[in-house]
Formats: C-alpha cells, sequence, structure tokens
C-alpha cells in the first residue's frame, strides 16, 4: 500500500514539475486578501522591476493562486498602471477535448504600481489533486472616451488575449504551481458583425413574428470545418404598450444569462402562414457567410458586413409580436445584449482544434438585417406553386399532342388494322361496322376534345381567382 502511495506521488510530482519555468513567482495560498507585493514577495526570486510602468495597453496573467477557503487569485501586469481595472476572465477549468471556457466577475483587491491582485467571483477550487486554468483572455469595460463610439454595434467590453494553461498540484498538503502556453482564436471587434433577421407569421400586423439572432465573424486561423461552438448571451423580455392620452409605458423582464452550444448538424425551421397557405424557413446553427448572403434577403448594409466573413452562428431564436386591445398597441420582444464566442472546435488542413476564443461583448442594434417579409408571402408562394402545378400540367398536354402530331400513322394504322379484322369475321356487318367506328371516333375525338377545355378551366380557376384577390390587395396597399 505505502509502495503504491509512492508511486502516485512520484506522478503528481512529475506532472507539477515537468513543464514549471524559471521566474515565474508562486504566490501562496492566502486565507486573507493580503497586499499583492507581499503574496508575490515570498518568492524570493520575484522581482517587481520585471513589470515598469510603460504606455502599452495590455493586461496579463502571469500567476495565480489559491486560497485555503477554496478561493481564486489572479496576478495581473498591467503596464499603464491603475488606468484600467479587468472586469472579467474568461477560465475553463477542463482542457483539451474537455475544454469548456466561462466568464467569471473579478474584484480588484490589492493595486500596487503595475501590479494587481484579483479575486475570481462565484468561483470555487476543485477538490483534485491536479487542478487546471486556461486563461484564455481578461476583459475591461469599453471606454467611449478611450476606445471610441463602436460604430453600428454596443461594445461592452475590451478583451487581451492570455493563452495560459496554469497547473496547480496538490501533494501532502503543498501546492505548487506550474504555467504554459496554449492556443486562441482571436476574433478582433471589426472582425465580427451580430444581428438578428425577422420572419414574420400571420397575415396582418396583430401576429406573433420569429427574430433569428446570429453573429457573423473571422479570425486569425483559416477554418475549413467549424464542427460545434459555445456562445454566451443575455436575454431580456420587454413590452411597450402606447395609448391615447396615457403615452408610452416600457416593462423589462429580468436578465438572465445564457451560454449555449451549437453543432452543424443542427437545423432549426419558422413556419408562416396565410389562410390555409404556409411557407417555411429553414436553417442551420452553423453557416458559412456566403450560404447565408444567397439564402436571406439581407439589406445592402448587412451584405456588406457579412461579404468579408468566414462563418455565420444562427445561436437562437426569439418572439416579436404586436396586439391591439381598444385603442391601445402593445408590442412584445426579447432583446439580446452581450454575445460573445467563447469556443470553437473546428478542422484547418485537416488538423482538430478545440480552442478558447478571445472575443469582446457585443449588443446587436434593434432593426432587422433583412428586407421586411411581405404579409402575404405565403399567398405568394402558394400562387407560384400552383403556377407550377398548372405549367407541368400543360406540358403534359404540349407533349401529349407533340406525341399524337409525330404519331398519327400510329392511331390510323390501328383503326385500318382493327375495321379490317372486324371485317373479316363480320362481312356482312361490313359497312355497319365501318359506320359504327366512324361514329365513335367522332364521339372519342370530341369527348377528349372538349374534356381538356374543360379540365383546363376547372384547374386554373382557382388561379385567376386567388391572382384576382391578390392583384386587388396590392392595388389597395399602393394606394
Amino acid at each position: 500500500m505505502k509502495r503504491i502511495s509512492l508511486i502516485l506521488a512520484l506522478i503528481l510530482i512529475a506532472s507539477c514539475l515537468g513543464c514549471a519555468l524559471p521566474g515565474i513567482a508562486f504566490a501562496a495560498s492566502e486565507t486573507i486578501y493580503s497586499d499583492v507585493l507581499e503574496d508575490l514577495g515570498k518568492d524570493e526570486t520575484f522581482d517587481a522591476a520585471q513589470y515598469p510602468e510603460k504606455d502599452d495597453d495590455k493586461m496579463d496573467v502571469f500567476q495565480v493562486a489559491e486560497s485555503n477557503a477554496g478561493e481564486l487569485f489572479l496576478y495581473v501586469y498591467q503596464p499603464q498602471a491603475d488606468k484600467f481595472t479587468a472586469s472579467e476572465a474568461r477560465i475553463s477549468t477542463s482542457i483539451g477535448d474537455n475544454l469548456s471556457p466561462k466568464d467569471y466577475k473579478l474584484t480588484l483587491l490589492s493595486r500596487n504600481g503595475t501590479l494587481n491582485k484579483y479575486i475570481v467571483n462565484d468561483f470555487t477550487v476543485l477538490p483534485d489533486a491536479v487542478r487546471y486554468y486556461v486563461i484564455v483572455q481578461l476583459a475591461r469595460l469599453w471606454n467611449d472616451d478611450v476606445d471610441g463610439k463602436p460604430s453600428g454595434n454596443e461594445a461592452k467590453t475590451v478583451p487581451y488575449p492570455i493563452g495560459k494553461q496554469f497547473t496547480a498540484c496538490t501533494i501532502d498538503g503543498n501546492v505548487t504551481y506550474t504555467e504554459k502556453h496554449t492556443d486562441v482564436v482571436t476574433i478582433l471587434p471589426e472582425q465580427r458583425f451580430d444581428g438578428f433577421l425577422r420572419y414574420s407569421d400571420g397575415f396582418t400586423l396583430y401576429a406573433t413574428a420569429c427574430d433569428s439572432w446570429f453573429v457573423a465573424f473571422t479570425c486569425d486561423y483559416k477554418i475549413d470545418k467549424l464542427m460545434d461552438a459555445d456562445v454566451e448571451y443575455t436575454t431580456r423580455f420587454v413590452s411597450q404598450t402606447i395609448a391615447p392620452f396615457v403615452g408610452t409605458k416600457t416593462e423589462y423582464g429580468e436578465p438572465y444569462e445564457h451560454t449555449f452550444t451549437l453543432t452543424n448538424k443542427d437545423e432549426v425551421s419558422h413556419e408562416s402562414r396565410f389562410l390555409f397557405f404556409k411557407s417555411t424557413y429553414t436553417w442551420n446553427r452553423i453557416e458559412k457567410a456566403e450560404d447565408f448572403i444567397v439564402k436571406e434577403d439581407l439589406t445592402d448594409e448587412a451584405k456588406e458586413q457579412v461579404k468579408d466573413k468566414q462563418w455565420v452562428l444562427r445561436f437562437t431564436e426569439t418572439q416579436f409580436g404586436i396586439s391591439a386591445s381598444g385603442s391601445a398597441t402593445t408590442s412584445w420582444k426579447t432583446e439580446v445584449s452581450d454575445v460573445s464566442i467563447l469556443r470553437l472546435y473546428f478542422e484547418s488542413d485537416g488538423k482538430p482544434y478545440n480552442l478558447g476564443v478571445v472575443s469582446n461583448k457585443v449588443t446587436p442594434d434593434d432593426t432587422p438585417d433583412n428586407n421586411p417579409d411581405s404579409p402575404l408571402k405565403a399567398l405568394d408562394e402558394a400562387i407560384k406553386r400552383l403556377e407550377q402545378i398548372l405549367k407541368a400540367i400543360g406540358d403534359r398536354f404540349v407533349k401529349a399532342g407533340q406525341w399524337l402530331a409525330a404519331n398519327w400513322w400510329v392511331i390510323i394504322v390501328g383503326v385500318v388494322v382493327l375495321a379490317i379484322a372486324v371485317s373479316l369475321f363480320f362481312r356482312v356487318g361490313r359497312k355497319a361496322v365501318g359506320l359504327v367506328l366512324t361514329g365513335i371516333g367522332k364521339a372519342l375525338w370530341w369527348f377528349v376534345k372538349y374534356l381538356g377545355i374543360g379540365l383546363f378551366y376547372v384547374i386554373t380557376c382557382p388561379y385567376w381567382i386567388i391572382r384576382a384577390i391578390v392583384l386587388k390587395v396590392r392595388e389597395k396597399r399602393g394606394s
């Protein structure tokens, strides 16, 4: 038993020390929120001069530490000293195929020059002997005075790539830390476009519609095949009532944070109806940007934004509607905000990658990025389908007529052969049979001729009625 324990201890030591880097300050675990320099000074090799102040807008996590109470601290180098404060860290406690980054809020505990100590909020250290902390990025809040006014969509955060994996090992109550580089995917703010498409439902303005939310992006990897992705976002229900002599009343629901995994096998559909007609919109959760542009009736502005992107993630659908009660009109919708891509699993040049993503949080504007649907779109599509059916029937009649015109002699030969056969068996009734056959032939020709004419008018009658209705509706709408 002792021999087994010794072997396990040696394995843990090897895993903890095998990737240790010289010069890294390993801060001791803390039970109180001490000063950042006090923590780092416990390592005799630590030199604060290696972290000078300079005009460099970046942040870097150079060490982590766990407390006895199960808290996690991040030690951050910020060359611009106290100009900015980090607000979030994107961390995964699993690695490899199980990588699952999540955003955690940060609280600044101590600042001394360019060195900062943060605590990760709502985080509990795992009880495992070996613990992983993949730090994908740090982020701070967007500052209009420094970062400028974002064009189009509203940006909430500014991300800083970190790309480090820290490993904490506990052996006989002692904790040691190692650090190594890990790859990340970087999506710059100008490399993405967030928005939504609105699909109508019903044939009046007082109906429920579907808003399909998406983020189009390109990145620093050539992605040949995108298998799945993690997207986080926040939703909030909003209703607005407008009434005479009262004005406008807006009510907001509670915000909810979501993290959703999309795969390239997921397909979504929305059905729009007009009377007994219907049209169905279908899309994939993960689409190539070029296919997205072809399939959807995007506005010119949206096409311009999407055309230089690689992929489109369609991560959720929400309802939009308008209703009337008396003189009051109420509209409702779901706001989507703080959209960010957390992880991408993809192939590039035949090699698979499962990486955390450096990306900011964006709130799309409230204008749909597709051209408005006509409430009569389902009827228009039904008419098109009817036209196609009638055209197919007409084509069959034409082909039959062409065949008869090209093969008329077959019918004549058949009639002659039949007449000769009958005359051979019924010599006496040859003349009578001839008269009968002539009469039958004329009757059949009359029947086929007027049956075809009748079927044509019966089949096309609904088309002409519906077409007249549509033209009348469009005439009224145009006036």
